[in-house]
């Protein structure tokens, strides 16, 4: 109230000067804040726009990135398919080579023995109807006469007689054991299985292998076979007691009469050593 009442007590010239002033300043005034306003709401549009289009723009530089390792990633690892697809391929060939040459070794491994086989079993039949086999086991059966030998008991084969019956009438058997290099060469009676003869002169010689602590041995079940089948007769390698317990395989052939039966056998104990020798080859 005051500042009206002073108001009024200006001069009029005054008072107007100070109405113009008003009019002026007071428009001005509004249009300034105005403008502030304004632009301070531009700025602050400005400022989200620009926030809007480096935020767009990062995230599309990260997406291209992630393409691009999404991309060399799965190029990686279609290299390294490839790179399987051949290493497979290589390896399946490799085998295939492997398989193929252990075949063919297996196969020629077994042609050897085969031969090796073959030929002793020729030999010993060549040799079975020899005269020196005949004489030898004519005289080794009329010692088991002579001493009254039972059919289930042992041979006895520790005499004098014995001994010269081994000695004087085997030397022709130890020079064919001596040449083959077989392990052992044995005579055996068809009838009672009586081991009257034997190269090696193991345990074995002398027992019954009928009746005897051998009866269930591979020696055994070659005089068996062959008096089954009336022929010659082979039994595959297994432990063999009186040769240290080592595997042994028998080859045995028919010694027969004047009538063609079978009176004796001679029976040929296959080397380990010689079909380890074979497989062992290295050429």
């Amino acid at each position: 109230m005051k500042i009206l009442s002073g108001f009024r007590n200006l001069s009029m010239k005054i008072q107007l000067i100070v109405f113009f002033l008003a009019v002026g300043v007071i428009p001005l005034g509004i249009a300034a804040w105005l403008s502030y306003s304004g632009a301070d709401a531009a700025l602050n549009e400005a400022e989200s726009q620009a926030s809007d289009s480096l935020e767009k723009q990062t995230f599309s530089q990260l997406v291209a990135l992630r393409d691009v390792k999404k991309q060399q990633v799965e190029q990686y690892f279609s290299e390294r398919e490839g790179d399987m697809g051949v290493l497979v391929e290589t390896v399946a060939t490799l085998r295939s080579e492997a398989l193929k040459k252990l075949s063919a070794l297996r196969q020629e491994r077994k042609n050897q023995i085969e031969r090796y086989l073959d030929t002793l079993v020729v030999d010993m039949d060549v040799f079975a109807r020899s005269e020196d086999v005949a004489t030898l086991y004519d005289e080794l059966v009329k010692y088991h006469k002579d001493t009254d030998t039972k059919a289930d008991g042992p041979y006895d084969v520790s005499t004098d007689e014995y001994k010269r019956i081994w000695e004087e009438h085997g030397r022709n058997i130890l020079k064919y054991y001596e040449d083959t290099g077989v392990y052992d060469v044995f005579m055996i009676c068809a009838h009672h299985g009586h081991v009257m003869y034997s190269c090696a002169q193991e345990v074995d010689l002398g027992t019954n292998v009928a009746h005897g602590p051998y009866k269930d041995s591979g020696l055994a079940k070659l005089w068996r076979n062959v008096k089954e089948v009336d022929g010659r007769a082979i039994v595959d390698f297994e432990p063999y007691a009186p040769s240290n317990g080592d595997p042994a395989a028998f080859v045995g052939t028919p010694i027969r009469d004047d009538n063609g039966e079978i009176k004796g056998m001679m029976v040929v104990q296959i080397p380990l050593d010689n079909i380890n020798e074979i497989m062992g080859r290295r050429d």
